[in-house]
């Protein structure tokens, strides 16, 4: 067989020539059809609606005991005995722990023996306990009125001085006559009389009486007549000092027993609201010393609330105490918000609290306390707000984390568009035959996704949310008026390259073997 043939060499400039043709070709055709698809338009409405608008704020925190009481005891002495344990539940009252208490137990018996001789001592010197406890109240009663009635009299003459300095502001000048000087009593010529001595006795005008038990005295009476009143007071003012003397003596020793008891009260620990013991820190046989009790809360400052040297502290337990008593049925939480938020923060506000480890959990809760002294932290400053927990449930325990979220602004029963509708103070209201129109509108609360309509639209009326541009290679989505955008990658634009490169040379076809090297 004679040998083919050969042709001659197709130069490489021709070859990638054609190349370079065929790949603009695809792509060309690929951007024009746009991968099959065509962008498109699409328009979106809402319709108005009459419900809740709220604006809300949100921070974080932790749970803990709406009330925490650090218990320690109002004497010092020795542990003799602990009645409950750790994690125990306690009612009002109940005793916790006592220390020995042998000398108060004796103080309070020799108080009660001074007690009963003294109320004895009383009896004999004429006076009665009842009378004595009607007296002692009155004359507690009186000096309250006593005082009040010096205030009201201040108040009076300041009134009066006042009304007093107005009217001579007001009232013009004139010439005033001198004062009528106010003339002197006169005073009669004491007159002498006989007694039954013989010597003259000098007695004023008007009749006068003796002292208490005497005989009155007159003008004319006689020396020894007076002698005998002034006899019979003495005497009766002796026995008016006896009984005054007991009656005092009655009422300190009555107030000494009321000392010893509650000397005797101090070295037990009792429970002063119920709840549960968190924490117990002492133990039989331990010396302690007498600080009182203290009330704890997240928010709290320091201040005295009376009674023992107990106070009130911002420390939720003490390592000094002897036990800790948390009302756990009540929580409470403390948030802090920052300056620009801490304005719309006001007491009794609603809120809602999420346990971060229970799902679905949201307790109510409202505001107890606006912190008024902030906090730098970074330059931040911050402010404490503490919530009251009005729900509970089961699996929620102080010091988990928690979020929560306080209405600051609430309207009911208004009507609502989203907010993403508005453009300034105008809405775009679509009819049932899609035509649209520009509204003005008044605006309310501006609501965490919503925004309340006062006047402008009315319920059902559709208004035109911000238009989405879908369509483009692999489905990317435009939101136009400044919505939200997601853009796609463009990959169908790639596949339709491909394509038209791989049709241009097909594996093992005849221009393969038209440039095949010999």
């Amino acid at each position: 067989m004679p040998p083919r043939p050969r042709l001659p060499r197709a130069p490489l400039t021709l070859v990638l020539s054609a190349t370079a043709l065929l790949a603009v070709g695809g792509a060309a055709y690929a951007l024009q059809s746009g991968g099959g698809t065509e962008a498109s338009t699409s328009t979106r409405t809402a319709t108005v609606k009459q419900g809740v608008v709220q604006s809300t704020v949100t921070g974080s925190g932790n749970l803990a005991p709406a009330k925490q009481l650090n218990l320690d005891f109002g004497t010092a002495g020795k542990v003799t005995k602990i009645s409950v344990k750790e994690g125990e539940h306690v009612s009002q009252n109940q005793l916790i722990a006592r220390i020995a208490n042998a000398s108060q137990r004796a103080d309070v018996a020799q108080a009660e023996a001074d007690l009963e001789a003294a109320e004895e001592a009383l009896e004999n010197a004429g006076g009665s306990t009842s009378n004595v406890e009607a007296s002692n109240t009155s004359d507690q009663v009186a000096r309250s009125n006593a005082v009040a009635s010096s205030s009201d009299r201040i108040a009076y003459v300041y009134a009066s001085e006042t009304s007093a300095e107005a009217a001579q502001a007001t009232t013009p000048e004139a010439t005033t006559a001198p004062p009528t000087p106010t003339p002197k009593p006169s005073i009669p010529a004491p007159s002498s009389a006989q007694g039954s001595g013989g010597a003259p006795t000098t007695t004023p005008s008007t009749s006068g009486s003796s002292g208490s038990g005497g005989s009155s005295g007159s003008r004319g009476a006689s020396g020894a007549g007076a002698a005998s009143g002034s006899g019979g007071g003495g005497a009766s003012s002796g026995g008016a000092t006896s009984l005054a003397s007991a009656e005092a003596t009655y009422l300190k020793a009555k107030l000494a027993v009321e000392e010893a008891e509650e000397a005797l009260a101090d070295t037990e620990l009792r429970a002063p609201v119920a709840g549960t013991i968190t924490e117990l820190t002492g133990s039989v046989g331990d010396q302690v010393g007498g600080s009182g009790s203290s009330a704890s809360s997240p928010t709290s400052s320091s201040s005295s609330v009376g009674g023992g040297g107990a106070t009130t502290s911002s420390t939720s337990s003490s390592s000094s105490s002897f036990a800790v008593l948390s009302q756990l049925s009540k929580l409470s939480m403390s948030v802090s918000f920052s300056e620009s938020d801490i304005g719309k923060v006001k007491v009794g506000q609603a809120a809602t609290v999420s346990v971060s480890a229970l799902d679905g959990v949201k307790l109510a809760a409202r505001v107890a306390k606006v912190g008024l002294t902030g906090s730098t932290s970074n330059s931040v400053v911050s402010y404490p707000v503490e919530l009251t927990l009005t729900q509970n449930a089961a699996g929620v325990r102080s010091g988990m984390s928690a979020e929560a979220e306080i209405v600051v602004e609430q309207a009911t029963g208004v009507l609502s568009v989203p907010t993403q509708a508005l453009t300034g103070r105008s809405l775009t209201v679509v009819d049932d035959d899609g035509n649209t129109s520009t509204k003005s509108v008044t605006t309310g609360i501006t609501g965490d996704s919503t925004t309340q309509i006062v006047s402008g639209v009315a319920a059902g009326d559709k208004v035109q949310l911000p238009s989405l541009r879908t369509g483009g290679g692999s489905g990317s989505t435009t939101a136009a008026a400044g919505g939200s955008s997601r853009v796609g990658t463009g990959a169908g634009g790639g596949g339709g390259l491909g394509g038209g490169l791989g049709g241009g040379f097909p594996a093992g076809g005849p221009a393969g073997g038209g440039f095949q090297r010999p």
